[in-house]
């Protein structure tokens, strides 16, 4: 009776420890693609190309989706998408995504 009970403890216990760490994994997938973001700003501001820029973004974060939008001539938005898998499983879960605003720098 008590390795049923023992059993059932240790599921449940690998469960939450695996949605703890999904979430942990959320968090971080988040702020990698805001420094991603960022950095795909900056170079955007600086007056660097569309390719460069999205050449920055993905060197910050490998495999990300970034799609930069200019808005006016002062303005420029670099969007940066990436995957959350779940840890053990691999299955892609949920989609992260950031978006970082900068102004244009004079020339």
């Amino acid at each position: 009776m008590v390795t049923a009970e023992l059993a059932i403890g240790m599921l449940s216990l690998a469960v939450v420890l695996a949605m703890v760490l999904f979430a942990i994994g959320v968090g971080i997938a988040h702020v990698r693609t805001q420094e991603a973001a960022r950095a795909g700003a900056r170079a955007a501001a600086r007056g660097d190309s569309v390719g460069e820029v999205k050449s920055v973004a993905r060197d910050a974060l490998p495999g990300a989706k970034v799609s930069v939008h200019r808005g006016g001539s002062r303005r420029v938005s670099v969007q940066v998408r990436a995957d959350v898998r779940m840890p053990l499983v691999g299955a892609r879960m949920l989609s992260v995504e950031s978006q970082s605003v900068a102004e244009v720098e004079p020339s």
